[in-house]
């Protein structure tokens, strides 16, 4: 009988320890994104198919999505000029506007439909404040360590936005 109990408790335990980590998935969805992304490309898509690179054809970015349901983005410009003043608050107008257009932060929460293929990115706070409290769907794709999404056209220039992002080794 004190066998029986034995085993039991530690099916029960099992039993709990995987329901743990099962919830934790569940906020994400099934599909894992879970971890460190590096990026790969950003690449604008005009509804002729030309692309064009918003960030330069070498930008940088860290993406990370962790099992609670909370990520951070920062994509950002490779060669964005430095301030001649060394200090960010005295950038010249042209500084600013290259410090601007040169980057792209947000965080927030996220989640998984795993049978539309799509993330939602509820962003908290970004740096273009017209993003903090909106959610934003996009259609992903996942092979191997390879993450795409692409970005809904935009009503303001009809253009989509691919992102592809590599799993951090």
């Amino acid at each position: 009988m004190k066998r029986f109990i034995v085993s039991l408790l530690r099916v029960v335990s099992l039993a709990f320890l995987a329901l743990s980590f099962s919830s934790q998935d569940a906020l994400a969805g099934g599909t894992s994104l879970v971890g460190t992304w590096t990026l790969v490309s950003v690449d604008s898509i005009s509804p002729d198919g030309t692309r064009t690179h918003p960030y330069g054809p070498n930008a940088v970015g860290l993406a990370m999505f962790d099992a609670a349901g909370r990520y951070t983005i920062q994509i950002q410009s490779s060669d964005r000029p430095k301030f001649v003043s060394d200090d960010r608050l005295k950038g010249t107008p042209e500084e600013n506007l290259a410090f601007v257009r040169g980057v792209n932060p947000h965080f927030g929460r996220y989640s998984v439909n795993d049978a539309d293929r799509t993330i939602t990115l509820h962003i908290e706070h970004a740096a273009f404040p017209n993003w903090d409290g909106t959610d934003q769907v996009r259609p992903f794709t996942l092979i191997g360590n390879e993450l795409k999404y692409v970005t809904p056209v935009t009503a303001t220039n009809g253009r989509t936005v691919e992102v592809v992002w590599q799993r951090a080794k």
